[in-house]
């Protein structure tokens, strides 16, 4: 199913629960709000919007306190880009996120798009 459709296979208010596990940076910031908007009309009230996504912020302090260790930095890169360090060994090919979300940003986003009690 696109990401788009959700709002066409479902009805209004008739999902109990959403998740979207290290997918939602595949997304840009404005596909992403379009499927924020999305997800809260098919929920039920009550229901559950569980994301999983790399941390910005704490991507970049991997990448800040590694000093020249390579392994630890990249641990840091990937987080942005979604690669395994296993890929780069097989020269594979990967598909980097599209964009990279903070704590406070997507709860933000959340918020704006009508969604309450957001916890991170």
């Amino acid at each position: 199913m696109n990401y788009l459709d959700i709002d066409q296979v479902f009805a209004p208010e008739s999902v109990t629960e959403v998740s979207m596990i290290h997918s939602i940076g595949y997304l840009t910031l404005w596909q992403a709000r379009e499927l924020f908007q999305k997800v809260r009309r098919v929920l039920k009230p009550g229901g559950k919007f569980i994301l999983e996504t790399p941390n910005q912020a704490r991507a970049v302090e991997k990448i800040q306190s590694a000093g020249r260790n390579l392994f630890e930095h990249l641990e840091g890169v990937r987080a942005f880009h979604a690669f395994g360090v296993d890929q780069i060994e097989r020269r594979e090919n990967y598909h980097p996120y599209a964009f990279s979300w903070s704590e406070w940003h997507l709860s933000r986003e959340l918020e704006e798009a009508g969604f309450g009690d957001v916890r991170v």
